[in-house]
Order: C-alpha cells, then structure tokens, then sequence
C-alpha cells in the first residue's frame, strides 16, 4: 500500500526558518544554535513520517502536524525544521526541495459548537454520501472534523494552494463548508491523539481504510487569477530590467567594500541580505544594486558571486513589494566593517532630485482669511489638501463660510418663491 509523507512537530509554537537577516537573525538549523550562521536557535523539531503512522499514534506532546516535506536529492529529511513562505527562496537555494503529498481541510461544527447527536448524525450521513469524501480519510476533533487527501504525486508549495483551493470548492459543492483560514501551505493541523490542556485526547473517530490518492484538481481560471494576484512576489512592482553597468561613485569603492567582506566567508548570505537592504536605503537605483553585490563578492574572493547576484535580486523584490528586508541598522550592528565602508561613499538618495523652486511670496493675514474662505465656499472637484499655519484663522474661517452659504441658500430659496 502507497502511504504519503507528512511532517510532525510537538506544538503549534515552533520556531520557524525565515529569510537570513530578517529581524536581524540568522535561521540555518542544520548550525549549532546560538551560532553565527543560526542566531534564532533553529531546531529540526519535525520528524518526517508516514501519514498513517502520524493519524493512529498517541502524541505524547500537542503534535501537530504540516503537509510540507523537505528533500535533498530525492531523499526526505528524516527531521526538518518549521518554514516560513518567506523562507522559500532560501531553502532551495541550500539545495532543498519542498513538496506537499496531501491536502487536509477544517470543517467546523455550526458556531463551533460541542458535538451533538445530531451533529453525528449529520457527520455519518456525509460520509456516507457526499462524493468528495469517497477516497479522503476523516478524523474527529472536540468541535468538529478534518478531512484528509492524499495526491497521486506530490505537489510543490506554489501549485499546493490553487490546487487545495479547487479541492475546497469541491468540498463547498458537496454542500461541506471547510474552513477557508486554512488554505495556506503553511498550516498546522492537529492530530488526532495527543496530549491538550495537559491530558490525553482521543479523537472519538478515526478512519483511513478509503483514503487513496488522487490527481491534484486542476484549478479553475477564477482560483487561478486569485491565486496569481496573492502569491506573485511582487504584483505591484513592474519588471526591473537588471543592469550590469555599475555607475559612480560605487564602482570606485567595490574594492574598499569586498576588503571589509572578505573575511566573513561563513553567514555571507544574510551579509549580502542586509548590504542589499542598506545600498537600497542609500539610494542606489535598485536595477544596479544585484550588480554591485556581485561585484563585491568577485573581489572579496567569495566562491558564489553569481549567488550574490541572485539573492540580491530576490531581496530587491521583497523590498519593492513591501517585504522586510534588513538594512544599515543590522550590517552595523553585525558587520560594522562592512558598514563603515559603505558609509564612506557620498549617498545618491537625493542627486536626481531637483532644487526647490523659489517660495512665492505670502499674502497679507486678512487676505490669506479671505483666500481660505473661498475656498470653503467653491471647493474643486478634485480632492485638496489645505495647510494652513497656526493662529491664521481657520476656525473662524470656516464659521464666516458657513454664514456665507446660509445666506446665500437663504437668497435663492426667496429668489424662487417669488418668482413662483
């Protein structure tokens, strides 16, 4: 009998792997913790298994479990740590796939309420006939149900959630309401027996003896443009065409900068995170800024410069997207030589900004009232934003313009009932 991989961590609360040098850290489990290269104390705590065996075993501890299993050349780790989605990129880097052989969903029972006669009831009826649950497994929770699908062949982490999101609108059309919160690679799932609140829990039901794989459903053209909309790196960001050309005043300092890299052959991913983070708050055009984190690293005799340049451009990405990526605060607080090389070039934040042009001269206090009032009384169409200095008036401007109108309203309202 084909069984599918799960991994299977003692708590929800476990540490997870995220992109080196964000919030300062650094994330490589397979280090000692408390090292350079794993500052965050990163620990493997995810025992790879068979799905049956992490479905029918009694947890000692608050197991629960996640679909994702990492691999290095083919072969599944035997323990792997919690990751995050940020962490992607980072993780293959290192070598490792990251795929997903089963899909689970959340149904919970109406307002999350105890289990009732009639809610079994309703439970074994869909079971009997709801066409979805035909090659699922199920297993019962305090206030409600998990079902469980096992996938022909694995899936990876951006095909996983358009792919589960179909399987969920196939569930909602069999009149089932899975939890929608759960559609995340990501998720952790309880299992069935384990240790909650302190003593033993055992789900009342457990059955596997009809769970057998299937294809992936095939995601509809709806899921899939909400799917491209929410997991592109970066949908609000044009394509950045990547320059290779290195402008000054950089190109004279990349020797300065390498000397002060050199020496920090270990951890020199996050280096290169957070100088791509502080060239970026200095102003350096962020189609250059790979380029000159490949340069620095070719000088400083780093094995992976074209790495550098690849990691740079995804923490470009991240950046422009909104993304965390560390910046001068941690490459100083880290690798305060590095940072002091940096700072010895002159910034570019402001060279393309124009000079400010000449201040007009300001109107008189009763003209500026008056100016303000008109404004109030004939608004433009288009939104303004009014800054006003303090004691000019404004209070009392807004009360003239409002005896204006009244009066004004006042007016035309005779002005018409005389002449009707």
């Amino acid at each position: 009998m084909i069984d599918f991989l799960v991994a299977v961590g003692p708590h929800p609360r476990v540490r997870g792997v995220k992109l080196p040098g964000d919030e300062g850290f650094t994330y490589d489990w397979r280090a000692e913790s408390g090292s350079p290269e794993n500052t965050r104390k990163i620990l493997p705590r995810f025992e790879v298994l068979s799905l049956r065996t992490a479905l029918v075993r009694c947890w000692p501890v608050d197991a629960h479990l996640v679909t994702y299993v990492l691999s290095r050349d083919g072969v599944p780790l035997g323990w792997q740590p919690r990751i995050t989605k940020a962490s992607l990129p980072w993780i293959r880097e290192q070598g490792f796939t990251v795929l997903h052989h089963c899909f689970l969903a959340d149904l919970d029972n109406p307002d999350h309420g105890e289990w009732t006669p009639a809610l079994r009831a309703a439970f074994e009826h869909g079971w009997d006939t709801v066409p979805s649950l035909r090659t699922a497994g199920v297993y019962l929770s305090r206030r409600g149900w998990r079902a469980i699908q096992p996938l022909d062949a694995p899936l990876t982490s951006e095909e996983y959630e358009p792919s589960h999101r179909q399987w969920m609108a196939n569930l909602m059309r069999d009149t089932l309401v899975p939890d929608q919160g759960c559609k995340d690679w990501t998720r952790l799932f309880r299992l069935p027996h384990v240790l909650r609140d302190g003593l033993p829990y055992r789900s009342p039901v457990v059955r596997t003896e009809r769970m057998i794989s299937i294809p992936a459903p095939a995601p509809s053209s709806e899921i899939l443009r909400k799917a491209g909309r929410s997991t592109r790196p970066n949908s609000a960001v044009p394509d950045l065409t990547w320059q290779e050309q290195i402008a000054l005043p950089w190109r004279n300092h990349i020797a300065g900068i390498a000397a002060a890299v050199a020496p920090y052959q270990a951890g020199r991913h996050p280096l290169f995170f957070a100088l791509t983070g502080t060239l970026l708050e200095r102003g350096v055009l962020p189609e250059q800024v790979p380029s000159i984190c490949r340069a620095i690293a070719a000088a400083a005799g780093l094995p992976d410069p074209e790495k550098r340049e690849t990691s740079s451009r995804d923490a470009v990405q991240r950046k422009l997207g909104g993304g965390s990526v560390p910046g001068a605060f941690v490459l100083a607080k880290r690798w305060p030589e590095v940072a002091d090389a940096v700072n010895r070039i002159r910034s570019t934040r402001n060279r393309h900004v124009p000079p400010p042009k000449a201040a007009l001269p300001s109107p008189s206090g009763a003209d500026a009232t008056e100016q303000l009032i008109q404004l109030l009384l004939k608004p433009p169409e288009r939104l303004v934003l009014v800054q006003v200095e303090c004691s000019l008036g404004k209070s009392h401007a807004m009360r003239r313009a409002s005896i204006r109108r009244k009066a004004s309203f006042r007016i035309q309202k005779e002005t018409v009932v005389n002449h009707g």
